[in-house]
């Protein structure tokens, strides 16, 4: 999905900044404040407790989905476009203020 829509570089800076961190020994790389959400797919290589997400993350959506792994918005892309759209409701219902923003816009 990253080389489809061109973000390969901005999704692979996020992982870059994680282990410059850890590396340096000043543990994660900043504080994440925007709502946060999580689908989870079954055949994932590797997998974080939830526990984890909410320990460092400001979590508002999670979804176990019932199949697919590490490329999981490929191989169920229906499910994955459901729980994005259910996801982005979450994120609206909150409001502007949950998104670091004024109620005026």
């Amino acid at each position: 999905m990253y080389w489809f829509t061109d973000t390969i570089s901005s999704a692979m800076h996020f992982y870059r900044e994680q282990y410059l961190a850890l590396r340096n020994g000043t543990g994660a790389a900043g504080e994440v404040v925007v709502p946060t959400g999580a689908g989870i797919f079954p055949q994932e290589i590797l997998k974080s407790p939830r526990a984890w997400y909410q320990r460092r993350f400001p979590l508002v959506h999670w979804t176990e989905h019932e199949a697919g792994g590490h490329f999981g918005a490929m191989e169920q892309p229906e499910a994955f476009a459901s729980d994005l759209r259910a996801f982005a409701q979450t994120v609206a219902d909150l409001g502007p203020v949950a998104l670091g923003q004024s109620k005026s816009g």
